[in-house]
């Protein structure tokens, strides 16, 4: 494969989190899923989409309903492992920011974002080609390069998430409160 001419990391800013569709970053098998691949889908606008459609990059579009139209997506996938099953040694880095700040979300703490309430969303992805089965042409898959996803809290949330701010919540043997 061709490997010396892949388009540039794109970069999109200020994506509303209502633009993110189909999320499995926790790679869940489902009806257009196979087990163990994450990815979500990105609604972008019309230009950028026929940017993207110019550079080989399979875009797709909604089907269109009587309250809203036909708008242009991209599948982004989202790379820890290799199909041989081997660790990719340059996953994506994916942050969850809120209140109490940014925290790198891990391979295992991902899967958060697939019910989040997302406000906002930072991404970059990159091309990874591949020949089209039907066309035999050289096409290119997005895969994430890093994400930083602003989640909605409630006023709960947010009091608790403040307070407690810098407790690992993942650790049973720390108790959110002074013994």
């Amino acid at each position: 494969m061709a490997r010396k001419n892949l388009p540039a990391d794109v970069t999109i800013r200020g994506a509303a989190g209502s633009q993110l569709i189909f999320r499995n970053f926790e790679g869940a098998a489902g009806k257009f899923n196979n087990a163990g691949d994450r990815n979500f889908c990105l609604i972008i606008d019309e230009e950028l989409a026929n940017q993207l459609d110019n550079l080989k990059f399979n875009i797709k579009r909604t089907k269109a309903r009587d309250d809203y139209d036909s708008v242009p997506y991209i599948k982004i996938r989202v790379g820890y492992t290799y199909k041989d099953g081997t660790d990719n040694q340059n996953p994506p880095k994916i942050f969850k920011i809120d209140s109490t700040g940014m925290k790198l979300l891990s391979k295992d703490q991902v899967k958060f974002l697939d019910g989040a309430r997302i406000k906002n969303v930072d991404l970059e992805f990159s091309a990874n080609d591949y020949i089209d089965r039907e066309t035999g042409e050289v096409r290119y898959s997005a895969y994430l390069k890093s994400l930083y996803a602003t989640v909605e809290e409630s006023a709960l949330e947010r009091e608790y998430n403040e307070r407690f701010a810098g407790m690992d919540s993942q650790d049973p043997n720390t108790p959110p409160f002074d013994i």
